[in-house]
């Protein structure tokens, strides 16, 4: 070897000594040798040993509690490990005690979402290289909550399929394999959590799966639903030849429908159809009828600003005006409450026992069984079934919705009883599958939301899914009434 060559080498065995010096100083940032070998000594043949990475660490994506595996394989004779840490907000690596494997498993705790490390690889003869430098990312978990359902439809009708899941910046394709097909196809433009269609002759026993992944890049494939043609039948329109009214607010509006304060046009919502209500007569046959609905509205006389000038749904002129041309209600859908709980109007005492009082519309508890009374005393025969407020996201915390006299629950709490005391039918609306983390702007809700960040308006396809399980849980409630009202129709 000549001595050009050895000075190299002994130059190199300097440099790495004085790296050394500062390398595995706990608290200081170690010298990190670039990607080529630093010789200590030379083997038999007089060349120094070589030092390989075959295989770099990776970044990881972990969920708090999981734990991961960083590992770095190298090649060289007896060789070494030594992991460096650097923790987010801090200017230089430290030492990893103990951490001497070229595999190392951990579980993260909090401090270590966004931290850097990198492995040391040291040889026998003092050679030494450095690994790349990997990143630790906290992410929310990727989880499917709620599966595609296969359903069972007639042919003309459309269907939602939807899948719900959790995940950071969630992205969806749908997958189609039709009868006789080999394998699955894209979907074209499919790309919602939750898609309304309308199938056609081909789509008899097709499978779909949605295939959810997350900013990350991590994948979740969600179970294969079927989709199966049955043959219409009166038993499956139970309310055919019905007709629907609905007193409500804002989440009941659509232009050509109501008249005052219409909130859903055909800019919002292209289509009636869509509707919930309209989504319920669809489905089980009937025929709306008066759509009685006033954007902003409460059911009690309130004091808010806002309110003042929006008629309330126990005033005469709303809750006795549920009729047309001749034409009865036989089944009323009061829908309300969001408002009411919006304005702070008080949940009041009445529980059934004395008379109601004027007084007693001013709360919500009085106000609704007002409503209820007048619409008894007006359509004696009509079936009423009473919708709890409508689900909510209100402001931009991750709090339980409350107001100055209780929380949501509280509403609906007191609402389900004003209904068992006057024999009503309670639908519980807010409990249809709809949470904080799925019920977000251009999902099931639009983004017109309030100046506080409150959501309250759902989209073509949250109305779809609330009609929808509306129908499913009316479909058998008071059943034999129905069938008495659809018989004493038909003479």
């Amino acid at each position: 070897m000549n001595k050009k060559k050895l000075l190299g080498i002994g130059l190199a065995a300097v440099m790495f000594a004085m790296a050394g010096t500062f390398a595995f100083a706990e608290g200081t940032e170690p010298m990190k040798p670039e990607p080529a070998v630093f010789a200590g000594s030379t083997d038999s043949d007089g060349e120094a040993p070589q030092i390989t990475i075959t295989v770099q660490p990776a970044d990881q994506v972990v969920t708090r509690g999981e734990s991961i595996t960083l590992s770095v394989s190298a090649t060289g004779e007896n060789l070494s490990y030594q992991w460096y840490y650097k923790k987010k907000g801090q200017t230089s690596f430290s030492l990893w005690k103990g951490r001497v494997s070229p595999s190392e498993t951990v579980t993260p705790n909090d401090t270590w979402d966004g931290i850097q490390l990198y492995c040391q690889i040291t040889d026998s003869a003092g050679g030494s290289i450095s690994s790349g430098t990997v990143t630790v990312t906290f992410a929310e978990a990727l989880i499917i909550t709620e599966q595609p359902r296969s359903r069972s439809i007639v042919k003309g009708d459309s269907v939602i399929l939807y899948v719900r899941a959790t995940g950071d910046g969630l992205k969806y394709q749908w997958y189609f394999r039709k009868a006789g097909q080999d394998s699955f196809s894209v979907w074209s433009k499919r790309t919602r959590s939750a898609e309304t269609v309308t199938p056609n002759d081909s789509w008899d026993g097709i499978q779909l799966y949605c295939e959810v992944s997350d900013k990350y890049g991590r994948t979740l494939k969600s179970d294969t639903a079927v989709i199966t043609f049955r043959q219409d039948d009166p038993d499956q329109k139970p309310w055919k030849g019905l007709k629907v009214s609905v007193l409500g607010d804002s989440i009941s509006t659509y232009k050509g429908w109501s008249e005052h304060n219409t909130y859903y046009t055909p800019t919002k919502i292209p289509s009636v159809n869509s509707m919930w209500w309209n989504q319920v007569c669809d489905i089980l046959g009937a025929e709306p009828l008066v759509i009685e609905a006033r954007s902003s509205s409460c059911c009690a006389v309130s004091d808010a600003a806002w309110t003042k000038d929006i008629m309330p749904a126990v005033d005469d002129t709303r809750c006795r005006q549920l009729h047309k041309d001749g034409e009865e209600p036989d089944v009323i859908f009061i829908a309300m409450g969001v408002n009411d709980f919006q304005a702070n109007v008080p949940l009041g005492d009445w529980d059934g026992h004395g008379e109601l009082s004027s007084d007693d519309i001013r709360t919500w508890r009085g106000a609704y069984a007002n409503t209820i009374q007048k619409i008894h005393e007006r359509y004696p025969e009509a079936l009423v079934f009473c919708l709890s407020p409508w689900y909510f996201v209100r402001g931009s915390s991750q709090t339980v919705n409350v107001n100055r006299h209780g929380t949501y629950q509280d509403y609906e709490d007191a609402m389900q009883e004003v209904c068992q005391l006057l024999q009503c039918v309670y639908i519980d609306a807010s409990n249809f599958g709809f949470n904080r983390q799925n019920y977000r702007s251009q999902t099931f809700v639009f983004d017109d939301h309030a100046a506080d960040g409150s959501l309250f308006h759902p989209n073509a396809v949250g109305q779809e899914i609330l009609g929808r399980c509306v129908a499913d849980e009316v479909r058998d409630k008071s059943a034999g009434y129905i069938r008495w009202l659809r018989q004493s129709k038909e003479g």
